[in-house]
């Protein structure tokens, strides 16, 4: 958990949790259907320029947003959203983590994609900070 992470309780909590799997979710279908709805994926996305999509999409392939989600919100707006191989209807390992940003339009907004390993969060950051 990155450094300053803080897990949230209560009602704002539970907003957080559907505002951020539901921003998840549109970026995964965004991603998907990119080449019907293009500008989704731009809207949804930091920096979309900076993104090989194609890459992407291909990284997480059988991949997809958790269900349940512990979210932790950071002083610099930022949380991470696990994505998940499935199988029979039920989750399994986690593989990658979408790191999403928080706009000043106060939306929710894919940053990074970083992997899982060992409990070891290295930053693999798409928009180059």
């Amino acid at each position: 958990m990155a450094t300053g992470a803080r897990h949230l309780a209560g009602a704002s909590a539970e907003a957080l949790r559907r505002d951020l799997l539901a921003a998840a979710h549109l970026w995964w279908v965004a991603l998907a259907t990119r080449d019907r709805h293009p500008r989704a994926l731009a809207d949804l996305t930091v920096d979309p320029s900076c993104w090989d999509f194609d890459a992407v999409e291909q990284e997480l392939s059988g991949l997809s947003p958790a269900h349940e989600l512990v979210p932790t919100d950071t002083v610099d707006g930022t949380a991470r959203v696990d994505l998940v191989r499935s199988a029979g209807g039920r989750e399994h390992s986690t593989a990658r983590r979408l790191i999403l940003q928080r706009g000043a339009d106060r939306n929710w907004r894919v940053r990074a994609i970083e992997p899982v390993s060992d409990g070891i969060d290295p930053v693999s950051d798409q928009a180059g900070d």
